[in-house]
């Protein structure tokens, strides 16, 4: 595997050109995905403390049971803060996407280590790893971690972890089937988060890509658009032109305004070349095509029909307005 396909697979931006628009879009997705999952978390911490208080003795009447409740606060109270926090920051400013990538990495963390301390709470009275279990594969699914991010947090809550387990465990001789079933869970929620992280990243960055594609495409047909339908020499609009937007003027105008055609062509134009050559002649042609769209309005059309032909459609344009406007284009042709 060479380092372009090692990079690609762990998520690494091939092309920094595309770089802050996919953490645009990886803002946008921790920004709607954030608010739902801080919703659920602050809602079943407000579950468990409801039910923890209702138990018999009150969240208050062991020192293990103080704890779960304190940890329920600190969950619910960090996770509406930073809830708040974050929307409020996002509302005010969009462009700060690395600050808002790192905040939700801080709250990430804290919702890995949170589960720690219950994990060693549950220890307390028995072997139970379930909750680290699933708060470290619920944190890689909902997080945006790259690999050696992912590494960090959840390595770094493996190690916090084993490090307090032997001291609080009450069956003994089980630190080793403590480490090896953690390690897995660390290693398997490495392995989601990296996936996960390495699928967005490139599903938004092929929709750049494409999005690109898309524009550069459009913006050839377009300039292909152009070239088909304009005069070379004059850069006024040609026959095809003029055919294609013809029939729609008269499907729009049926039975309604009139539509006007005007058609000019220069006397003795053979002559002129003959005797002053064709670039000579391309000069009066250009000269002549400015003058004519300078002597309309915009919201007619001129073109160049072919040869020495030019042609003006006028749109709203009654038989006595066209033959003062063909006057003018005329005295305007003799003053040039």
């Amino acid at each position: 595997m060479n380092l372009e396909k090692i990079k690609k697979f762990f998520g690494f931006p091939l092309d920094k050109k595309h770089k802050d628009n996919v953490e645009k879009e990886l803002c946008n997705y921790l920004y709607h995905t954030g608010k739902i999952i801080c919703i659920i978390i602050v809602i079943s911490q407000i579950i468990m403390m409801i039910s923890i208080s209702a138990r018999e003795g009150g969240p208050f009447v062991t020192p293990r049971r103080q704890w779960y409740f304190y940890m329920y606060v600190t969950l619910f109270c960090v996770s509406s803060v930073f809830m708040f926090v974050f929307s409020y920051l996002w509302n005010k400013k969009k462009d700060c996407c690395t600050f808002y990538i790192n905040l939700w990495i801080i709250y990430v963390t804290f919702f890995c280590l949170w589960g720690c301390v219950i994990t060693l709470l549950d220890q307390l009275g028995g072997n139970d790893l379930s909750v680290f279990s699933y708060i470290m594969l619920a944190a890689a699914a909902f997080s945006v971690l790259k690999f050696g991010e992912s590494v960090i947090v959840f390595g770094g809550c493996f190690l916090f972890l084993n490090l307090f387990l032997p001291g609080i465990q009450t069956i003994p001789g089980n630190e080793f089937s403590n480490i090896v079933n953690t390690f897995f869970i660390t290693s398997l929620a490495i392995f989601v988060s990296t996936m996960l992280y390495r699928n967005r990243v490139f599903t938004y960055y092929d929709k750049l890509l494409i999005s690109q594609q898309y524009e550069e495409i459009s913006h050839i047909n377009n300039l292909l658009n152009d070239k088909v339908m304009t005069d070379d020499l004059t850069k006024m609009n040609n026959r095809r032109y003029l055919e294609d937007i013809l029939q729609k003027k008269l499907i729009s105008h049926a039975n309604q305004e009139p539509i006007t055609g005007m058609m000019i062509d220069i006397d003795y134009f053979k002559n002129y070349n003959d005797i002053y050559g064709h670039q000579k002649g391309d000069y009066v042609l250009k000269k002549i095509g400015k003058i004519i769209k300078s002597s309309i309005g915009n919201e007619h059309i001129p073109a160049r029909y072919g040869g020495e032909e030019f042609v003006v459609l006028l749109p709203s344009v009654d038989k006595l307005k066209a033959i003062n406007m063909a006057e003018k284009i005329r005295n305007n042709v003799e003053d040039a």
